[in-house]
């Protein structure tokens, strides 16, 4: 989790113009058109509350704060059980940041 940028635990499959995917009957049936400026054929899932989950986990990856306090946020609009007991004593020192005097 601390080396996944909190956005990547929000987007949705993204289908650009032209996939293979869009010869499957399945994909052809959830598309909903393309998104010319965004260079991607946008769809719906065939339960909206799956969509209202996707919005929600984009607005929490968008917001400002630690990664840790993002997947907390994600983690608990997920699940119906808490995070692990262990979940912060993970040491930060394990993972490279581009902060650190040595990184360059």
């Amino acid at each position: 989790m601390d080396n996944v940028a909190p956005i990547q635990l929000a987007l949705r499959l993204l289908i650009p113009n032209g996939s293979r995917l869009l010869e499957l009957e399945d994909v052809r049936s959830v598309v909903t058109g393309f998104d010319e400026p965004a260079l991607l054929h946008c769809w719906k899932h065939p339960d909206p509350r799956l969509d209202v989950l996707a919005d929600q986990a984009l607005k929490i990856a968008a917001l400002r704060g630690s990664r840790r306090e993002i997947f907390s946020k994600l983690w608990a609009l997920a699940n119906d059980q808490p995070l692990p007991e262990d979940f912060n004593l993970m040491p930060r020192a394990t993972i490279p940041y581009m902060d650190e005097p040595w990184y360059c």
